[in-house]
């Protein structure tokens, strides 16, 4: 089975370059510890041919020189992709699954989580919470997440504050965020190509917990 590849974008590279690279080196380390591990709603990242694609996520990091490949743990729910990821790069951990039922694992120790979710915030705030709250209560700290947001579409646009008004309206974010003394490093907005001729506007949140 074929899956549309993922189709480089510069504007995408510079926004996991501003909300997950940069943030994480000026908040904790150069590097991902070794005991720490990545995490991520991963999407395909080689070719049918099994070559890494130029500028995924992970050939991203890892150019970075952030994470070593079994650092990595991708989550997709269409099988057929994970199995390609898996044939590929076998060092890294992969999971078909929802990313929270995924996390739910014994050895959990994460660093990094990137949530890129096509969700409206008030709908994806829903699963930042779900993973706040595992975090707390596996008593993890020195972790950065990143949440990404759909802000505009063709047919469908909201007001730009719709992430704090999210975040502020969902009780259980905000008893996640008071109890495991998270804090907001900062919420961005960037644009990439959508289909046709029409933009796609994403936002960011990036919190942490120290």
């Amino acid at each position: 089975m074929h899956t549309k590849l993922y189709k480089s974008c510069p504007k995408k590279l510079q926004a996991r370059q501003l909300t997950i690279i940069e943030p994480y080196r000026q908040l904790f380390h150069q590097r991902l510890p070794t005991n720490k591990q990545y995490w991520s709603l991963c999407s395909q990242q080689v070719n049918d041919n099994g070559s890494l694609l130029p500028d995924s996520e992970l050939d991203q990091l890892l150019k970075s020189n952030l994470i070593s490949q079994n650092q990595f743990h991708g989550v997709d729910r269409e099988q057929h992709v994970i199995d390609l990821n898996q044939k590929y790069l076998p060092n890294c951990h992969w999971y078909n699954n929802d990313l929270y039922r995924a996390m739910c694992i014994k050895n959990l120790n994460p660093g990094i989580i990137n949530i890129d979710t096509i969700e409206m915030p008030a709908t994806g705030i829903i699963l930042v919470a779900k993973i706040m709250d595992l975090l707390n209560h596996a008593n993890i700290h020195e972790v950065l997440l990143t949440a990404n947001f759909v802000l505009q579409t063709r047919h469908h646009k909201i007001q730009t504050d719709a992430i704090n008004k999210a975040i502020n309206s969902n009780m259980k974010f905000l008893q996640c965020f008071v109890a495991g003394n998270w804090q907001i490093t900062s919420s961005k907005d960037y644009k990439y190509p959508g289909t046709g001729n029409s933009k796609t506007i994403m936002g960011s949140i990036i919190l942490h917990r120290l």
